[in-house]
């Protein structure tokens, strides 16, 4: 089990310290991102369920152990997101699942709107 010290506390996490506004959105989605296990680079592909999403990222749960730092791609089929790289800015534990915050990287930023295309 990995360590989870960069956990933020709940009330660091509010609406005040973001860019943009979030929107609640419930849906599945997959991620993949590279990660060391025994000093070995491995490709991973894991998912979970977006909980919000906004012009600037996600919020999401997984039962896969993100933390800060780590860069997931989402580059698949009907997912919330378009395709794009975020990069996880904070994780919190849920019971067995991670909650964690991604922050859309790359240019152009991405678009809820174009989020919401791409379900269609």
């Amino acid at each position: 089990m990995r360590n989870l010290n960069y956990m933020v506390p709940a009330s660091l996490e509010n609406s005040e310290r973001r860019k943009h506004k979030r929107e609640p959105h419930s849906a599945a989605i997959k991620f993949s991102l590279n990660d060391i296990e025994l000093h070995q680079l491995k490709k991973i592909t894991a998912g979970g369920t977006t909980l919000d999403i906004s012009n600037g990222g996600i919020s999401l749960l997984t039962d896969y152990p993100i933390e800060p730092g780590h860069v997931l791609i989402f580059n698949n089929g009907k997912n919330p997101v378009p395709p794009g790289v975020g990069i996880v800015k904070w994780v919190r534990s849920e019971g067995v699942n991670i909650k964690g915050g991604v922050e859309f990287i790359g240019e152009p930023e991405l678009s809820f709107k174009q989020a919401m295309q791409n379900l269609s």
